[in-house]
């Protein structure tokens, strides 16, 4: 495993990542430069939904995405319809930033059910 953060930080977030996911942690969302390399990573902790950003994306971009996936992740929405619900919604900011709908990307182990927020069973949808 290589996470490409600094020495501190890293011995850091490694171990408790390895403890999210043995106790159940199903789903993480990063916005960052490297969204492969940090996908490629998380999954040899076996972390079955993985959400990246292609490149490096626009707070605004990043915002709006996060707060349109919530919506209808909490809606009942299994996370790859979610996702598709996000990038479909924050399609109006194309004009100011030319590709944002395909920055979002999901990596999601074939293996697992898909996920639902009604899965995750700690949280009631509102």
């Amino acid at each position: 495993m290589r996470l490409y953060l600094l020495p501190s930080l890293k011995s850091c977030l490694e171990p408790e990542l390895r403890k999210a996911v043995k106790r159940g942690l199903q789903l993480a969302i990063f916005n960052s430069c490297d969204g492969f390399g940090i996908a490629r990573q998380l999954a040899e902790f076996h972390l079955p939904n993985i959400i990246v950003m292609r490149e490096p994306v626009p707070d605004e971009v990043a915002q709006k995405f996060l707060q349109r996936f919530l919506e209808a992740f909490a809606a009942g929405k299994p996370l790859h319809l979610a996702v598709r619900r996000a990038r479909e919604k924050i399609n109006r900011l194309e004009s100011k930033f030319p590709g944002a709908t395909w920055l979002p990307m999901t990596f999601q182990n074939p293996a697992e059910p898909p996920l639902t927020w009604q899965a995750l069973g700690t949280v009631t949808p509102p």
